[in-house]
């Protein structure tokens, strides 16, 4: 896999207050009062634990419910199949082309379709030992 960083792109969030189903791009995700419901740069949805929230995201002064992505770094390679993983939020699937991503830090998968993935995130480095 790959090594990248987030780039500094700004998001919508609000705090959930009840457990709820998400539909997002990359299939329904389950998300549970405190997490943060995020809207990405394409008006896409998905779910985000409160702790993983503040470690990955901050508020933008003077704009509430808007927040900008640190440059967390994960580990990614793009799909070379149809791909479906379970998460402990769900079944995601992926088309060739989009990617599997992997946070260093809580050592989770997620899959991100590929043109968000081009608008959000930017390689370090081109080969990386998991």
């Amino acid at each position: 896999m790959k090594l990248y960083t987030q780039k500094p792109v700004q998001v919508t969030a609000v705090r959930l207050t009840d457990q709820t189903t998400i539909n997002t791009l990359e299939g329904m995700e389950s998300a549970n009062p405190g997490d943060w419901l995020v809207t990405g740069i394409l008006g896409e949805h998905w779910p985000v634990s409160h702790d993983t929230f503040n470690r990955k995201y901050k508020p933008v002064a003077n704009r509430p419910g808007v927040f900008e992505k640190l440059p967390v770094r994960v580990h990614a390679q793009e799909l070379t199949k149809d791909t479906t993983i379970e998460t402990k939020w769900g079944s995601q699937s992926g088309k060739t082309g989009d990617w599997l991503v992997k946070d260093i830090v809580s050592g989770d998968f997620h899959i991100v379709v590929a043109t968000v993935f081009e608008d959000c995130y930017q390689l370090i480095a081109n080969q990386v030992d998991d």
